[in-house]
């Protein structure tokens, strides 16, 4: 059975919440030799919530919604954007949380720390220390039955927000870049996207395949492995096929690259952290540590090594969080 594309974008935009996103713009930040390089501005969707985070909640809350789920329960690091937003959209909707963080209650209160601090209550929050971090699936597990012997009906959201509810809203992000393409004329030869967990970038991969003639997607990996993003493809493929009842032609034009540059995960380095500097002073685009600034570092490196063929008009996307930037500004000399 061929997947109609035009049915998908209306299906897409059907399950996700009125309102919550708008279409995003793209710009020229570089010409190099015949290339023409562009950044998808998805930290323009809002302030303490941007980017990919936006989408993926954008269907999302419908289905909570619907669902009738009384608590959330998420876990991320002292700076996740996911915890952060996660916050505003619940308090919003009058929907309870609660978020396990990575860490210790004394950490600084600065960055994203410090704005979930202010959204959440302390009985909202819980901290579990880096030695004991490796456990806190099983914890949240046991906390989310004890809630459920309460009478109250819970949602996990996993890492990332890689859910099944969470896919039409996060596919919305290639559509937009479509319409990209058709405001300004441009047709875009390669895209450039990061992965944390690969949830975002696999979801594109499987829109892009829809395509008469797909684009090549290079993904740059902050995170996961390749035999991860691999994992992620079988499990979204999966999810399709259960949202839509038909099976979903498997991506193939394709790439991953495992970045070289920032090898601990979270702890940039001076190189990235000049980086980042000298992209805000010259271009006026403010990016975040973890993954934006690495991610657009390695994938301008990509391009000017020729190490990919990126043709004359190549896109990254800029996947947001610039909140996170404020809790490493005692790393920047300025």
């Amino acid at each position: 059975m061929k997947i109609d594309i035009q049915e998908v974008i209306r299906s897409c935009f059907e399950s996700c919440e009125s309102g919550l996103v708008k279409n995003t713009r793209i710009h020229l930040i570089e010409k190099y030799n015949e290339n023409r390089i562009f950044l998808k501005r998805e930290d323009e969707t809002g302030f303490g919530i941007s980017g990919y985070k936006l989408r993926k909640y954008w269907s999302l809350l419908p289905f909570l919604r619907k669902e009738k789920f009384d608590l959330v329960l998420v876990a991320g690091g002292s700076h996740s954007n996911n915890v952060l937003a996660l916050a505003q959209i619940l308090k919003e909707n009058g929907i309870g949380m609660k978020a396990y963080l990575r860490g210790e209650s004394h950490l600084p209160l600065k960055g994203n720390h410090f704005l979930i601090r202010l959204l959440l209550k302390e009985q909202e929050l819980e901290y579990i220390s880096r030695n004991e971090w490796s456990g806190y699936k099983e914890k949240i597990d046991n906390d989310a039955e004890q809630f459920r012997k309460s009478g109250k009906k819970v949602f996990i959201l996993p890492e990332g927000a890689a859910t099944r509810a969470a896919v039409p809203g996060i596919m919305t992000l290639f559509f937009d870049i479509l319409y990209n393409e058709k405001n300004e004329g441009i047709v875009f030869d390669s895209i450039l996207i990061d992965a944390g967990t690969g949830f975002t970038a696999v979801v594109l991969l499987f829109a892009n395949a829809l395509l008469p003639v797909p684009k090549k997607i290079h993904i740059v990996s902050q995170a996961a492995s390749e035999n991860e993003i691999e994992e992620m493809i079988v499990k979204v493929s999966e999810w399709l096929l259960q949202l839509s009842g038909a099976k979903w032609p498997k991506p193939q034009n394709y790439s991953v690259h495992i970045p070289r540059s920032n090898k601990k995960f979270g702890l940039p380095d001076q190189e990235i952290l000049a980086f980042i500097r000298s992209f805000a002073s010259e271009k006026g685009v403010l990016t975040d540590p973890v993954y934006s600034g690495p991610f657009i570092f390695e994938a301008l490196k990509l391009i000017h090594s020729g190490e990919l063929e990126s043709g004359k008009a190549t896109l990254l996307v800029h996947s947001g969080g610039g909140t996170s930037l404020l809790g490493y500004s005692d790393k920047f000399t300025v």
